[in-house]
This record gives C-alpha cells, structure tokens and sequence, in this order.
C-alpha cells in the first residue's frame, strides 16, 4: 500500500500535546477512501466547551477548524479525525503518535498544543492558533530575497535541529506546513508523519512506518531515501533535504522538481539532479547556492550532518562568512579574515610599533650610559647608585582583601561578569529564534512551569544540563528538583546571604506589558526604540527565587515597583539590553528614571 501526501489542503495540520501511553503498533499506512472522506465533508461535531467556526484545512487523515475555546475566551485550532467515528485502529493510533511526538517538543519555532480528547466518537486536538497563514500562501510563487530566504531557513533549521535531539524526525516539511505568526515568524506544523527515534536499548522507533514499498511525504519535497519505501532508512537527513527544498523555493519561487504526474515526479527526485538556482535566478548569490544544493544531494552522507550544521552555515552566509558548502579560495579567505579583524590588525601594529620605539629609546639610553661612563672622570663611590634613565612603572594600591570595602567591590565585579554572562547568554538566544525568551516557559496545561534561565542553558555550554530538564513538567517537579544542586555558577550570588539556599539567585528580569519580557508577545531587538544600552535585561533582585522557578520581578506602570536592592548594601547592578553596559544604581533610585530605564522606549540614557 501506499500513500503519498499532497500538497492541496489549504492550510497544514499540526499537532504537539502529550499522550496517555505509547500507541499500539502500526501496521501499513492509512488512507483515507472517499467514501470516507464524505462520511464527515458536510458534519460540523460539537465539541464541548469549543464553538466552531471555519474550516482551516484538511489532508489525508485529518481536519482542522478554528475554534473559540470558551473557558479562556481565545481562539485555537482544533484538529479532528476526518473519518470521525468510523475511523480505524490504525488511524487513531497514528493520532496518538502525531501527538506524543510534539508532546516532546516546547519550542518558539514549533506549534504548541493544549489539550487532547474524544467525545462523541471524534478523537481531537486544541493546538495553537497561528494566524499568518502558511508560507506556500505567503510565496504564490515570487521568490524572496537571499536575506529573508536565509534568515528563515536558519529559524526553521535551529527547531528542525531542536526537534531531532529530542528524537523526533517530521518527514513532511514543506511550506504547506510552516505557518507564520503576525509578525512573520515561522513555525513548524503538522507531525502527521513524524517518527520517533527512542533513545531507550532494545526500544522500536514509532510513527507511521510502513512496510518495504510504502511511501510517506509530500513528492516535491521529500527526500530521495522517501521515495523507496524502505523501512528505517528515513531519519533526520531527510529533513535537512525538505529544508533544501523549501530554500530552493523561497529562491527561485518554484520547488527543485516538477512533473505532470505523482510518478513522474518521485521518479525525478529519485534519479535526476535539480536545476541549479542561479539558472532560475541569476541574482542568486552563489554561496547560498551552494548551501541549498549541499541539502539537495542524492546521498544522505553528502548533506549537511545535522539541520544544526545547516543553520550554522547559513548564518556564516549572513555574516558575509565562507561557508562549509562553497569555502573560499586561500587568498580570498586571508583577505576576508583580515577584513573582519582589521580593528585588532591596526591596534596591534601600532603597538608593535611603539614596543619598537620602547626598545629603540632603551637602547639609545643604554648605550649613552656606556658611553658617558667611559668618558667621565673619576670613578663614582661604587657604594653610589649610578644615575641611569628609567621606564616609569605606576603601583597599584589595592586595599587589603580582608576589609568589607575589597570584599564588597570583588562581590560587585563578580556579580556583574556573571550578568553580562546571563545576558550574552540571552543574546544568542534571540539571534537564533528572533526573539527573547518568554519570561517562563509553559508546560502542556498551560501554567508557567520553568524560567526563562532554563531556556538559555545551551547558550552558556550547558546543553547537557538541558537536556536533563523535562520541559513539560513544572520547575519542582521531582525530575527538575534534583537538577537545583546543578546550578551554573553565574546563577548563584557572588557572596552567601544568610539564609541562602544552593538554588537560589537574585538575578531576574522586569516583567510585564511595557518591558522586554511582555508576556503573550514576543519582542525582538530591533523593537527597542531607545537603543539597546538603554533598557535594563537583568537586575540584582531584593528577593531569591530557585533558579528554574519562573517568578521574577512583575511590572506595571500603575502599581509601585518592586523592592530592588539584592545583596549589597547601598544599590543594586543592571545589565543593559545589548549585554555590554552595566551600571550600579542606587536603592533610591528616581522611579521616573527606573521606570524609564525599564520600558523598552523609556528614552532615559544612563551616565
């Protein structure tokens, strides 16, 4: 049997919520007959405590509508089952592996779920309700520029990588399945087709395998291995390929193969090489494509290792950096690398030149020495020091490290590396996902469940530390409560209060409607209107919190502002947004100026 995805639904299905037990085994993949399909066309079910309204999309198996969910007075998009009650076992069970497959996956650039069900017969997902529409819709067929097409493919590659090392392949990326949030940003949707990669020994991969002919994906997109039906041989490179193939149709505003028939077409993904960009696009830099034919390549081995690998190279693009799939030539490379570094070159070839001038005048001072030696008269008391020209070196007067004044100020110092550390760590995040991170990090019911400190880990080396958290379980949950001791040191304050615990911190951020940190909405850098340097990112908080507990400082310009002052006696340390500046404020601060120096327009400039 087989079964291929196409490409006429109009909008993607998605899912991504936790299941109640593993699914029973498949069998060979589903479809859906026509008789079927019209069993359901003309029904709207009720589903209790959702109001339906339009029909967003549908494809083979299933059917997503949008839908106000009345307890909490906002819209979702609730996917049912398009056979309803008459659908099979092996339907249903292929639901359940499209949800327990996203149930692993909490990321800004994957579509979340709230909740999983069944009345009346009608098995159903509430997800998250993106209302951008889909990438295919945004495209119609005219290409972007090499910039956004890269910058998108690299957003797409980080949760693509994401989704992989918590062992879940999608099989089905295309632009049918990106959506895209108000403001543009991508999302993945639809893990109808998705495979779980079990880390456990002896543990069986779960999805909707089929038996050796069987075929799974979208033929425009899917990848070479896709085409075969063989068993087992689809992992991650083939979404590194569908990622190719979405980047070689943001370029050339057509996918790399086309043909009249579903055969002819898999026959061309099989067998021929596409068409190189450039010749569609001349305007094209060659660099990106090289990048997009290293995804495209027949054998699995010659792609990029890891979407991680892939996004990498992109940002080298972005940067104007060689990338892996077209290095420069030598020469080139040389000239790029002293380019970049131009700053550094010229300041230390000056100071090369004033050591020279140093040693020149040492030099010309020692010989005269010599010289005005020999041609004195008589001999000075050798118990006198000879006159002789000195390099003046200044001492530095450091207080004695036992006074509270030295311990303090090494406190200070400390305290602030280890912010500018936290807000590094925040920047890299947002380079990679676009935006900051949300002040907590809901679990699969909705309620903040870890701190935004948790979601920078891999971007301070902790990746392995990350890996141990369950991001769908609350901060105190027995698995995360025995992560606390593990802290990383810039969490923890640079000298011990009484009373402090070995997982608590005072660093935390502003949260509310006006500051970085706006909750339900995302902000990027460029959003900050009074320059970056400008806005405080993290501050030194009167009260310790557990390091994972998403509780930090809560803003509103109508209440009076939380008690600041952490552990120091006369004020308190702020990073600023770009991560570089800091500043020691005192306690009683002007609260117009704090306020200010909060809202990410505030507009007041700190000395």
């Amino acid at each position: 049997m087989a079964e291929v995805r196409n490409d006429r639904a109009t909008e993607p299905e998605t899912v991504s919520v936790a299941s109640s037990g593993p699914p029973p085994a498949l069998a060979d993949a589903v479809t859906l007959d026509a008789a079927d399909t019209r069993l359901v066309r003309d029904e709207r079910p009720s589903v209790p405590g959702y109001e339906l309204h339009d029909e967003l999309g549908r494809g083979g198996m299933g059917v997503v509508f949008k839908a106000r969910q009345q307890s909490l007075n906002r819209f979702v998009a609730l996917k049912m089952i398009l056979a309803g009650p008459y659908a099979g076992a092996d339907q249903r069970a292929r639901f359940r592996v499209e949800a327990e497959s996203v149930a692993r996956l909490q990321h800004p650039g994957i579509v979340q779920i709230y909740e999983v069900g069944s009345h009346a017969g009608h098995s159903y997902l509430t997800l998250e309700f993106v209302s951008g529409g889909t990438l295919a819709k945004r495209l119609n067929g005219k290409p972007m520029t090499a910039t956004e097409a890269a910058r998108l493919i690299e957003t797409l590659a980080r949760a693509v990588q994401y989704a992989h090392q918590r062992g879940v392949v999608h099989r089905d990326l295309k632009p049918g399945n990106v959506l895209l949030s108000d403001d543009g940003q991508p999302k993945i949707a639809d893990f109808g087709l998705a495979k779980l990669l079990d880390t456990e020994p002896g543990a069986t991969a779960k999805g909707p395998n089929t038996q050796s002919g069987a075929i799974l994906g979208t033929p425009a997109y899917m990848a070479p291995e896709q085409t075969g039906g063989k068993r087992g041989v689809v992992g991650p490179a083939a979404d590194v390929y569908a990622l190719g193939a979405i980047l070689y149709e943001l370029l050339t505003g057509r996918p790399p193969f086309q043909a009249d028939s579903t055969v002819d077409l898999i026959l061309k993904v099989a067998s021929e090489e596409p068409r190189p960009p450039r010749q569609i696009q001349p305007s094209v830099p060659r660099d990106l494509e090289a990048v997009c034919l290293k995804c495209l390549r027949k054998d699995p081995g010659g792609r990029y290792a890891s979407a991680g690998a892939l996004a990498d190279d992109l940002l080298h693009f972005l940067n104007g950096e060689p990338t892996v799939a077209r290095p420069a030539p030598r020469g080139t490379r040389l000239r790029r690398w002293a380019w970049r570094r131009r700053g550094l070159l010229i300041g230390g070839s000056i100071v090369a030149c004033l050591l020279l001038l140093l040693l020149v005048s040492l030099a010309i001072n020692a010989l005269a020495l010599m010289w005005g030696t020999r041609t004195s008269g008589p001999s000075q008391d050798p118990g006198q020091p000879v006159a002789t020209s000195e390099v003046a070196v200044p001492l530095v007067k450091n207080a004695k490290k036992d006074t509270p004044d030295f311990r303090e100020q090494f406190a200070k110092t400390t305290s602030l590396n280890n912010m500018k550390a936290l807000a590094i760590a925040m920047h890299n995040y947002a380079a990679t996902f676009n935006q900051f991170p949300p002040a907590a990090m809901p679990t699969k019911d909705g309620k903040p469940g870890l701190s935004w400190r948790v979601a920078i880990l891999p971007f301070m080396e902790q990746d392995e530390l990350y890996r141990q958290f369950k991001l769908d379980e609350p901060w105190d949950s027995a698995n995360n409560v025995k992560l606390l001791a593990k802290m990383p040191k810039m969490y923890g304050p640079p000298t011990k209060p009484s009373g402090w615990q070995a997982n608590q911190t005072y660093y935390q951020v502003f949260t509310g409607a006006q500051t970085i940190f706006r909750p339900g909405k995302t902000l990027r850098l460029q959003e900050i209107t009074d320059g970056t340097s400008n806005t405080l990112l993290i501050v030194e908080a009167f009260e310790a919190v557990p390091w994972t507990k998403p509780a930090d400082l809560p803003y509103d310009a109508a209440q009076p502002l939380p008690q600041l002052g952490g552990i120091f006696r006369d004020g308190f340390q702020a990073v600023m947004a770009d991560g570089r500046t800091g500043n020691y404020l005192p306690k009683d601060i002007d609260p117009v100026k704090l306020r200010a120096l909060i809202t990410p327009a505030g507009g007041e400039i700190v000395p």
